[in-house]
């Protein structure tokens, strides 16, 4: 419901004041109705929702999202969450999140291919916009398949912190990497939950570039939750691109943690030949010249 406030223009008060207190009170009140009015939210405003076509979602499966109420013109996030989403991101599949519009009339509609979150069940689709004082948001519970079902904890006494204990890049190329061979590396990253909650699945996200630009997505494992204290070491595969030269970047993020490591790598093979190549080249073109010159 929407609360309208009014205020009487100035020419009601100078008409007001000799005029007995009765009488000034029935004149307010008709300036009060006929005065101009501005609106103001009030505690029984609406407030935004969302809703699917099915209460139960099947991980890899499709699922239309709809919401009404949200502000036109907004971009809305909709994702999958675990633990009632008491952590916030940390508990949501972000990864495969979907984003629509706000059209006119204050709804949108999406279709979302649903995700196991990071944490368990008991789950809702939460759906976000805005930042600040701008924020606005929405749940609605949903059953997730195949996930079990937590203890949702609670947010005021315990907060799940994360710290990236390692991270290295293993391995050697051989042979095969000295003359151009595409190198192998196996990331190890080692996580530590340092705070007092149970951390769900939270996604480790991983990319490589060269120099310092990481901009080349990695296939990463599914992590596991941690107990408080708890760490885990997770190794993913890396593979560089053909006769890499120069120094490569590896790093990514594990729920508010980012991490970078760097190799150098040189086809130190290849560029001998390289090299040896280059000095017989000019080692036959001199002595050419030279029995030329020596000729009768």
């Amino acid at each position: 419901m929407t609360v309208r406030r009014a205020v009487a223009p100035p020419a009601a008060h100078r008409l007001l004041s000799p005029l007995p207190g009765a009488l000034a009170a029935a004149v307010v009140a008709v300036a009060l109705a006929a005065g101009p009015s501005v609106a103001a939210d009030g505690p029984d405003a609406a407030r935004p929702a969302i809703s699917t076509d099915t209460g139960r979602l099947v991980p890899g499966r499709p699922v239309t999202v709809g919401g009404t109420e949200w502000p036109v013109g907004a971009t809305v996030q909709t994702e999958v969450c675990g633990l009632r989403a008491v952590h916030g991101s940390s508990d949501c599949d972000t990864t495969r999140g979907a984003v629509a519009l706000v059209a006119a009339d204050g709804t949108f509609r999406l279709t979302l291919l649903v995700g196991a979150p990071p944490a368990d069940c008991p789950c809702v689709l939460r759906a976000t916009t805005g930042a600040g004082q701008n924020a606005r948001s929405a749940t609605t519970d949903i059953e997730v398949a195949d996930v079990p079902e937590g203890v949702v904890p609670d947010p005021g006494t315990s907060t799940p912190q994360v710290a990236v204990v390692d991270a290295e890049l293993t391995g050697d190329g051989g042979l095969a990497e000295l003359f151009g061979g595409r190198p192998h590396r196996t990331l190890v990253v080692t996580v530590r939950n340092t705070g007092t909650a149970t951390l769900g699945r939270t996604p480790l996200i991983v990319r490589w570039g060269g120099g310092s630009s990481i901009d080349t997505d990695v296939a990463a494992p599914l992590t596991s939750p941690l107990k408080p204290g708890e760490q885990a070491t997770y190794r993913v595969p890396v593979a560089m691109p053909l006769a890499s030269f120069g120094r490569y970047s590896v790093g990514g993020r594990y729920d508010s943690r980012s991490f970078v490591v760097t190799t150098d790598l040189y086809p130190w093979g290849l560029i001998s030949v390289a090299g040896a190549s280059v000095l017989l080249t000019v080692f036959s073109a001199g002595w050419a010249i030279r029995r030329r010159r020596n000729r009768p």
